[in-house]
Formats: C-alpha cells, structure tokens, sequence
C-alpha cells in the first residue's frame, strides 16, 4: 500500500500546508501594515515639512515686500537732496550701500557738513556721498583693496564731475596686528597724509574677508580724525558690526551711538563736548 495514498497521511499534510498558509498570511499582513504605517510616517513628515517650508516662504515674501517698500520710501526721499544728477546713478542693495542706509548717511552728512569724508568701501555711496557734499566742496578720499572696484568707483566718479574734489585710493589687504590680533586691513601707505577727518564712513573690507574686518579702522584711523568727527559703521543688522561698533564705543570717550534702527548703519557722535579721545 502506497501510504501516500492513506488519508490520514494526506489529512495532516493538508492541515500543514493550511498553516504555512495561514502564517504566510499573518506575514503578509504585517508586512502591509507595516508598510502603511512607514508610508503614513513618511507622509507626515513630508506634510511637516512642506508645512514649514510653507511658512517659511510666507514670512520671507512678506519681509522681501516690506523691505521693498522701505528701499522704494527711502529713494523717493534720497532723489530730492540732489536734483542735478549728471549721469546714470549706480545701483545700490545687495554689495553696495542700500537706499534706506544712504539716506541715514545723508541726514548724517547734512548736520556733520564734513570738509573731509574717508570712505573704506566705495562706489554707490561715493557718488551719492559727492552730490551731497557738492555745494560744501568737501574732500572726499575712498579706499578700496580691490583694482576692479577701484576702477568701477573711479568711472562713475569722473562720469558724474567729482574728479576733483574725490581720490580713489588701492590699498590692498596686508596683514595688521590691533589689540594683539592679526587682522587682513588696507595698507596703512593709503593713509599717511591724511588729517582732520571729519566723517570716517567704514563699509569695508567685506565680512569674507575674516572675523571682525572692519575692527581696525577706529584703531588705526583714531589720529587722523579731526575733533567731533562722526564715524559710521555699516551693515551693523549683523553680530560682528555691531560687535565692532560696542568696542569703538568703549573706545572713544565721550562718544555714544545715535540713530538707532533708522537703517544697518551704526553712527556714533560726540555727546556734549570733547572730541575722539581714547580712553
């Protein structure tokens, strides 16, 4: 007798067979749920995520317009100050000064009425800078560490009439040491016959350029200022300007921040009497 054939064999291995079955189902039903639950994690994330990006957009559209509107604000009121522009105007935001920030400096320059501006950073606020001055006759020196901006400042300079009143000076980055830190600056030759400086405006070298750039423009320029200069620091929204710009203000007696939140720039004046002393 085949015993394959005795139904009790045959029985069992069916029930067997039904087992594996069953487990296999079991198996396939994790596995699916399983795979919904990772799926349904996945598309919450995805949801969270798409969720803040969202937002994200929303609230930098909404600042992007506002900052517009400001710059657009800020222009009309620049335009009146200097009615007799001789040449296209170079643009301005992003590198170069922005609209809001040239007109802080202008309101600046109409109480200072500077006879000597020295300017670290050309361009945009160079020529805005020269219409302001025009009927003062106001000597204006820029510094710039880069030929390619030198003669881009330079162009617009002559372009717009202030050749002869405006210096355009290379000074390229060496090596400096303030306060026993090492810092690339402007060469000091760009700097050796100046005197009575009566607005120092700092708008260079650039933030890529190391930690605290601009730091050793009051240190190194303190003597050429003339008594009661201002000087202003610009971009000062970031940490280290505005660290820069608390360190010159323990630095010179008698001087205090003005202007606060009018625009990125920092000025600092004299308070009452005295000039820029060093503590």
């Amino acid at each position: 007798m085949d015993h394959t054939d005795d139904p009790e064999t045959v029985v069992g291995e069916l029930t067997a067979v039904r087992s594996e079955l069953a487990q296999l189902r079991r198996e396939v039903a994790e596995l699916r749920s399983d795979r919904a639950a990772g799926l349904g994690e996945a598309r919450d994330e995805l949801q969270t995520q798409f969720t803040a990006l969202e937002r994200s957009l929303q609230r930098h559209t909404t600042g992007t317009s506002h900052n517009t509107v400001r710059q657009v604000e800020a222009m009309w009121q620049l335009f009146p100050k200097v009615p007799r522009i001789r040449a296209q105007m170079p643009p301005s935001g992003g590198f170069p000064m922005e609209a809001r920030t040239l007109l802080h400096l202008s309101s600046v320059i109409e109480e200072v009425r500077p006879r000597t501006i020295l300017e670290l950073g050309g361009g945009t606020s160079t020529i805005w800078t020269g219409y302001l001055t025009e009927e003062l006759g106001t000597r204006i020196v820029s510094i710039d560490h880069l030929e390619q901006y030198l003669h881009s400042t330079w162009d617009y300079v002559q372009r717009h009439g202030f050749a002869d009143r405006t210096e355009c000076r290379l000074a390229p980055l060496e090596p400096v040491t303030v306060d026993g830190e090492e810092y690339p600056w402007y060469s000091l030759s760009a700097f050796s016959d100046l005197a009575d400086v009566d607005l120092l405006v700092v708008d260079g070298p650039p933030e890529s350029t190391g930690a605290k750039a601009r730091y050793p423009a009051l240190p190194l320029l303190q003597d050429k200022l003339s008594a009661g200069a201002v000087v202003v620091l610009d971009d000062t929204n970031r940490p280290d300007e505005r660290a820069i710009l608390e360190d010159w203000a323990r630095m010179l007696a008698g001087y205090a921040e003005t202007d606060q939140g009018l625009s990125k720039l920092g000025v600092l004046r004299p308070q009452a009497s005295g000039g820029a002393e060093r503590l």
